[in-house]
């Protein structure tokens, strides 16, 4: 008896549905998630109460810091001294950290505050050199003005007058002066604009144009 040809079986393919793809998208945040959360684990102070103690010291070792240079006239070696003390006083920090880990973390962190305070004294630096070029560019002019009006040539006054321009020209170079400021400073050094009720000025000014010497008046 023939039951007739045996069917062949065919392979079932098991197609994902809408529900299988959430269910894959499901499972795969919520182990971006427990990634995310082994990694704060890691990154955790493992001793809060020291850790703040010592940013705490080093934040107010900063300031102080900082607030001795205040006062400080040598600006040319401000930025050296400042960082000197601050690797110092970060060296003295961490030593109030005995975590591995969390020592880790505040020498980032104390790296980040040592540079926030090294950008504000460099700037008190600036501030301090400019204000002393300043007042030296006032004591330059008035010397050339004195130089020039006693030049016993043409030749030598506008030598004078010529290297102060340089001067002026250097200091707009630095950025200490802008433009306007170094125009009122040159015409200070050339007698354009003396000071106002300043009667050794105005003659100085005067001899000057004529291209004479000026010789103050010597009171007994």
């Amino acid at each position: 008896m023939s039951l007739g040809a045996r069917p062949i079986p065919s392979a079932r393919r098991t197609v994902a549905t809408v529900r299988n793809r959430g269910g894959v998208a499901e499972a795969a945040g919520q182990f971006g998630a427990n990634v995310a959360q082994i990694a704060g684990q890691a990154l955790e102070k493992q001793d809060k109460v020291n850790y703040a103690t010592a940013k705490g010291k080093l934040l107010q070792d900063l300031t102080a810091a900082q607030s001795e240079l205040e006062n400080d006239p040598d600006y040319g070696t401000l930025t050296t001294r400042f960082d000197a003390r601050a690797a110092k006083v970060r060296e003295e920090a961490a030593k109030l950290i005995k975590s591995r880990s969390d020592r880790a973390m505040f020498e980032a962190d104390a790296g980040a505050l040592i540079f926030s305070a090294q950008a504000d004294v460099k700037k008190l630096a600036w501030g301090k050199e400019v204000q002393t070029l300043k007042a030296g560019a006032d004591t330059f002019a008035e010397e050339q003005m004195d130089l020039a009006a006693n030049a016993q040539t043409g030749e030598a006054r506008a030598a004078t007058l010529g290297n102060f321009g340089t001067y002026i020209d250097g200091l707009v170079q630095k950025g200490v002066f802008d433009p306007v400021e170094a125009t009122s400073a040159s015409a200070r050094s050339t007698g354009i604009r003396p000071t106002s009720g300043c009667s050794r000025c105005s003659r100085r000014t005067a001899l000057m144009k004529r291209g004479k010497r000026f010789r103050p008046t010597v009171r007994s």
